[in-house]
């Protein structure tokens, strides 16, 4: 049984990725399939007729061989480089390797303080000044840059080069003109408050304060001395706040990997090697990599049903 989000993502109604690999687990069983465990293959040899599989203690003999390892992202879930060793050792080449859908790591001390803050924010990937791409949602700051599906939508381009910068929207609801004004309304009509406050109600206490502090105002200094062009830095800090990104968090916390076997040796109908027929591919491990939201699971789904169709025909 499963549950759709109001997003369109669907998942098992009891919320367990478990419940996913017993279904599919049972599915093999009702079929007849041999299942062998704990016994990692290190080679696949191409012989006259079919395929062998080396591992380190013995061989097994196929007709066909669908290689469905996955990616090297998530290490400690199981990512591996395996997949394309096994695949390159018949052929097949593979492209630069890296990683996506992952946590950004940047230099702005802002991180530090506002770890463990939330917020809804457009999310925009600045590259030699110009937008790269651009996301919005949660975004979580944490003590070594930021995190959350706003930022793992752009981590791919935010990594691309270096000399990226992320800058964040946290007042989307209003443009900058507006919020300036907002924030002079308020020097007028409560001066005795202090600088600290001036953002009170429209993000995070804490948020506020710092952008305050980003912008070289004193925060015990009074709300009623606020003058337009200091507004204005203000509400532009607020629309643009900017974070270097100077890497990331590593395969072991990401999600997907960018690069793999050129899917140009593959037949995009059946999912067989143009190389080696006989031999099919699917999933990760494949040069195809998509947006948070399910779509890399939909293309290991979609793909890996394909190889298993065309490989079972005789």
């Amino acid at each position: 049984m499963t549950v759709t989000e109001p997003g369109g993502r669907v998942y098992p109604l009891s919320d367990t990725a478990g419940s996913v690999v017993d279904v599919l687990r049972f599915a093999m069983e009702a079929a007849g399939v041999t299942l062998h465990t704990d016994c990692e293959i290190t080679k696949i040899e191409k012989g006259e007729r079919g395929f062998r599989l080396v591992w380190q203690g013995g061989s097994f003999d196929a007709d066909r061989v669908i290689v469905a390892c996955g990616g090297m992202a998530g290490e400690r879930f199981g990512g591996t480089k395996l997949g394309y060793r096994l695949l390159e050792g018949l052929g097949h080449t593979c492209t630069p390797l890296r990683w996506s859908l992952v946590q950004l790591r940047s230099d702005n001390p802002a991180c530090r303080s506002l770890k463990g803050i939330r917020a809804d924010a457009g999310v925009t990937v600045l590259r030699r000044g110009k937008t790269a791409a651009a996301s919005t949602g949660e975004v979580q700051f944490t003590d070594y840059g930021l995190s959350g599906p706003a930022i793992f939508e752009i981590s791919r381009e935010a990594l691309a080069e270096p000399g990226t910068v992320v800058a964040l929207d946290l007042l989307r609801a209003v443009d900058a003109a507006e919020l300036a004004e907002l924030l002079l309304a308020r020097a007028r009509n409560t001066p005795q408050l202090l600088m600290s406050d001036v953002f009170l109600g429209t993000v995070q206490n804490r948020v506020g304060r710092v952008l305050v502090a980003a912008a070289g105002i004193k925060a015990s200094s009074s709300i009623g001395e606020l003058n337009e062009k200091t507004a204005q830095k203000l509400a532009g800090l607020a629309k643009h706040f900017k974070f270097p990104i100077i890497g990331d968090m590593g395969p072991a916390n990401a999600q997907v990997t960018v690069g793999g076997i050129l899917t140009s040796q593959f037949d995009a109908e059946t999912m067989e090697s143009r190389l080696c027929p006989g031999l099919y591919a699917c999933g990760e491990v494949l040069d195809i990599d998509g947006d948070c939201g399910g779509y890399n699971l939909q293309w290991a789904w979609s793909s890996g049903a394909l190889a298993g169709r065309n490989a079972a025909e005789v």
